[in-house]
C-alpha cells in the first residue's frame, strides 16, 4: 500500500490468485496505479524461472524488488 500510495505500479506475486485479485482491485481504486498479479508458488521448482519469463514476455519494467518468499518447516 505504501508503494501504491507513492504512485508506483506494482507486480504482486503470491500463491492465492483470489487474494491477489482482491488486493489489486483495492489498490487500483484507492491509488490509481496499475497492478499486475501473478499467482505463482515459488516453492515449486521452475516457478521462479516461469515468473521471470512472464515478466520478460509482457515487457514489464521492474525497478524495485521486495522478496518475502520463503520456505519453512512446521
Amino acid at each position: 500500500r505504501e508503494l501504491a500510495s507513492r504512485r508506483y505500479n506494482l507486480i504482486l506475486v503470491a500463491r492465492s490468485e483470489a487474494k491477489l485479485e482482491a488486493i489489486k482491485k483495492e489498490l487500483e481504486m484507492a491509488f490509481v496505479v496499475d497492478v499486475v498479479v501473478m499467482a505463482v508458488d515459488l516453492s515449486v521448482p521452475d516457478h521462479a524461472r516461469m515468473l521471470v519469463e512472464r515478466v520478460l514476455n509482457e515487457q514489464l519494467q521492474v525497478n524495485l524488488l521486495i522478496n518475502n518468499a520463503g520456505v519453512g518447516l512446521y
